[in-house]
């Protein structure tokens, strides 16, 4: 006796199946509506900071420096505080080095203005001579971060 007494099953082949197609791509004009061209929404982006900036990559073991680090111009102080935090916990002639880097880098892109420029040398004299590891870190935490998240940069 099988267990399938009883039961009928259709053994008649499956229907075919429908494929559908892929619905078009949809712009986004389609998706937002058609918008209007603001060009003042260009000028608040870019105070927002969503301008994106380069600045020339630090040496690396005496290599050549052609390659650039793209931001957008609101994580310039970010990028620049985690550099002299990642610097200063490797050496303190690699901290020198970074700080120099950057004091030339944003002087060369004429990002910051003369003002910015000399109070970003103080700081990092200050940094110099700050004597242990703890201190330095305590100025770059409390005085450089703060410094370089407030500063407005010149637009070019």
């Amino acid at each position: 006796m099988s267990n399938d007494e009883g039961v009928v099953y259709d053994r008649s082949p499956a229907p075919p199946v429908q494929k559908e197609k892929a619905p078009a791509p949809v712009t986004l004009d389609q998706f937002y509506g058609e918008q209007p061209h603001d060009p003042d929404a260009e000028v608040e982006n870019e105070y927002l900071g969503f301008s994106e900036i380069e600045l020339p990559r630090q040496k690396q073991y005496g290599g050549k420096s052609i390659e650039v680090d793209r931001m957008h111009a609101r994580d310039l102080a970010l990028h620049i505080h985690k550099a002299l935090k990642d610097s200063l916990i490797h050496s303190g002639e690699s901290l020198t080095k970074t700080l120099k880097h950057y004091r030339g880098a944003l002087a060369g892109s004429g990002l910051m203005d003369k003002d910015s420029l000399a109070e970003f040398k103080t700081l990092s004299e200050k940094i110099m001579q700050a004597g242990d590891y703890r201190e330095k870190r305590r100025l770059l935490d409390e005085e450089v971060g703060p410094w370089l998240r407030g500063i407005t940069l010149k637009r070019g």
